[in-house]
């Protein structure tokens, strides 16, 4: 049962309040209605909405209690504006104050996910978009960079590696592995694409220490290849891909494009590009190499002067860059060394 003076919750049939003292002598709601609403007719009433059974109210503001004449239950006349706030404005408003409901922070989350996407976090971009349609769903900004952002990873080459193919008996053609989205791609040296939809491989395993081998629609495809690629092709298929951040970003093949649609998008917001610009001069950009990859890992080591474990899993990140300079014949000169040790190289100004 309420306080019939301040609105309390009291125990059933409690003689006085606890809170405020006022006797709680039996009454019916009609009876006890006057002494609890008492409404000055000059004073202004604002709109509420019952917390008990949600009919709609007139209720003077200046009140702390009173009943509702639709089902005769008491209510704290503040919590019924409330109410009414909730449902009508999206807003709950207290002694002058406004508390935001889901659904009025959709904008900050989207200004802190730009904020994470001209920095090239990506990842955490489409954490605060997403927030941004949990609390709007209808938010076309957060829509529109969610679909740009997909479009990018679903373009991404989440792992590249070199192959060797199975042709016939006598004919192995060369190319390399590339792992898209739902995709696996065999890329001859001529050009020729054989295309695997990740749903129907099956059954990956690697044989006799050479071979990546998987079965696809009913035969069996092998590839000369890293035996990396058993553990990704089976979390890939999982939908489980390599994380691709930092610098991994910006050498994929399709990032400019998705540069210029975000700041197109950026544009018609009004928002000044703040994309961090590539500094003068060259990269160095190792995009595959051939089967001799422990030979490369050793120019690696040679040239950085570092371990093997760093060298390791520098080199199966490719594409990847190895260096950055203002000079051309240094960049010239390294590139040589890779190809040398069997990298496929190429530089970018």
């Amino acid at each position: 049962m309420f306080c019939m003076n301040c609105g309390q919750t009291l125990p059933y049939e409690a003689k006085f309040c606890s809170h405020c003292g006022a006797s709680q002598q039996s009454a019916s709601p009609a009876e006890a209605a006057p002494s609890i609403i008492n409404i000055d007719q000059s004073a202004k009433l604002v709109p509420g909405t019952c917390t008990n059974c949600g009919a709609s109210l007139q209720v003077d503001p200046n009140l702390q209690a009173a009943i509702c004449p639709a089902c005769g239950t008491p209510y704290i006349v503040q919590q019924a504006i409330n109410n009414f706030n909730i449902h009508s404005s999206g807003n709950i408003s207290i002694e002058n104050a406004v508390i935001n409901i889901p659904g009025a922070n959709a904008e900050n989350y989207v200004k802190r996910a730009i904020v994470f996407e001209q920095q090239n976090d990506l990842e955490k971009a489409l954490e605060y978009y997403n927030k941004a349609l949990d609390a709007d769903a209808g938010n076309q900004d957060a829509l529109v960079s969610v679909a740009r952002i997909n479009e990018f990873y679903n373009g991404c080459h989440y792992k590249v590696g070199s192959a060797t193919g199975f042709a016939g008996i006598f004919s192995r053609p060369s190319g390399k592995l590339i792992l898209k989205k739902n995709e696996l791609l065999f890329i001859t040296t001529k050009g020729n694409v054989n295309t695997y939809n990740l749903s129907s491989i099956s059954n990956v395993r690697y044989e006799n220490d050479v071979a990546l081998v998987f079965d696809y629609n009913g035969s069996e495809v092998p590839h000369f290849a890293d035996s990396e690629w058993v553990e990704v092709l089976i979390n890939a298929k999982k939908g489980e891909y390599p994380r691709i951040t930092g610098d991994n970003i910006i050498q994929q093949h399709n990032y400019q494009a998705y540069r210029e649609k975000l700041a197109k998008f950026l544009s018609s917001k009004g928002i000044a590009e703040n994309i961090t610009e590539k500094e003068e001069g060259y990269s160095v950009i190792l995009t595959s190499y051939n089967n001799s990859k422990m030979g490369l890992i050793k120019t690696y080591v040679d040239y950085k002067k570092c371990g093997l474990a760093e060298a390791k899993e520098k080199i199966e990140r490719a594409p990847v860059e190895i260096l950055r300079t203002t000079s051309k014949s240094e960049a010239d000169n390294v590139a040589k060394m890779f190809i040398s040790a069997g990298a496929t190289i190429e530089i970018r100004e």
